[in-house]
């Protein structure tokens, strides 16, 4: 996702693709971290609706991909895969260079974004760290982490990551 301060992204309107519970969790992630205050916007969810001008939704691969009938779950790495590299290269690097104020807002592990930071396709400071896919799977991890914490830290969930992400981006963007 490509966020943008009041510059321009290419105006696409929201992900309608993007289904409802997925939409609500990115929501709530962007509000615990202070997106829309950064944005000055009453709530996030205006990004999909009366401000949808300020997102661009976007893929790593803008294609379906599956891999022995199942989806795509990061293996073969599209970094080093020639075909799932050539399309990383000819769309999300092409978008990367269309939008060159924008801030990527990575959902999930960074290992390809880092790996893009690398290779000077994306500049560190353009990409956003730390917050959890919006899949149904990771529903409880996110409530957790954006909740009061008292119950014990659910299994497979590592809040060091998302802490961090969200401390450095209130940082840099919602106190400065």
């Amino acid at each position: 996702m490509a966020l943008d301060g009041g510059l321009r992204p290419k105006n696409n309107g929201p992900d309608q693709r993007m289904p409802v519970i997925s939409r609500a969790i990115i929501i709530n992630q962007l509000n615990h971290w202070g997106f829309h205050k950064w944005l000055g916007l009453g709530d996030s969810a205006d990004l999909f609706s009366t401000s949808r001008h300020l997102v661009q939704t976007t893929s790593l691969l803008r294609y379906p991909v599956f891999v022995k009938d199942d989806d795509y779950r990061g293996s073969p790495d599209m970094t080093k895969h020639p075909l799932l590299r050539k399309y990383l290269l000819e769309n999300f690097a092409a978008e990367v260079e269309e939008l060159k104020d924008a801030v990527f807002v990575g959902l999930g592990p960074q290992k390809v974004l880092d790996r893009l930071i690398q290779e000077r396709i994306l500049k560190p400071d353009r990409v956003i760290g730390g917050m959890l896919h919006p899949s149904g799977n990771c529903t409880y991890r996110i409530n957790y982490l954006i909740g009061d914490r008292s119950a014990p830290v659910p299994h497979a969930t590592n809040p060091g990551p998302y802490d961090q992400g969200r401390r450095a981006f209130r940082e840099r963007f919602v106190t400065a």
